[in-house]
């Protein structure tokens, strides 16, 4: 490197500690919820799927198109509010770091062609999960067939599924 390279500024010690403890907490807390909320209940779904009517669907067709579509949707949401709106910024400015923007370590400042590429690669993460979700909406209708329960017994009248339009 050149030495008049430079640099972008960097978080005080303090609050890199700050941020580390935030980031624990919340990750802790993420996960402890899911531990003990989410993933209980979607087994409890995922289980009785085949009963369920949901707002006039079948339990099934949800299930399947949650996984093959709704996920990557969500993640790809989550990456375009974070990633992609970076992206966009660095792709306007023409800089990354953006301007006055504090880094975490020594960090050199980068223009031009290099910053709009890191700028492109930003954007472009987000489609990789829309892309996922095009094919799963493609798919889903093959998993939703695999995951039809035909039941050996016929089932009591009051344990009948509603229909659903399966």
């Amino acid at each position: 490197m050149q030495p008049d390279t430079e640099y972008a500024p960097e978080h005080s010690e303090a609050y890199r500690r700050r941020y580390v403890a935030v980031v624990i907490t919340l990750f802790a807390c993420a996960l402890a919820g899911s531990k003990l909320w989410l993933f209980p209940a979607l087994q409890q779904f995922m289980s009785t799927a085949h009963e369920r009517c949901v707002m006039g669907i079948a339990g099934t067709r949800v299930l399947a198109d949650g996984v093959m579509v709704g996920l990557p949707l969500f993640v790809a949401v989550i990456l375009a509010l974070t990633l992609g709106r970076r992206g966009v910024r660095i792709l306007l400015v023409g800089q990354v770091p953006l301007p006055g923007e504090k880094v975490f370590k020594k960090t050199p400042v980068r223009r031009g062609a290099v910053a709009r590429w890191i700028g492109a690669c930003h954007v472009l993460v987000c489609a990789l999960p829309m892309g996922i979700a095009a094919w799963g909406m493609l798919h889903a209708d093959e998993l939703n067939a695999a995951l039809q329960h035909k039941p050996q017994a016929t089932p009591l009248k009051w344990m009948e599924p509603s229909g659903c339009g399966r």
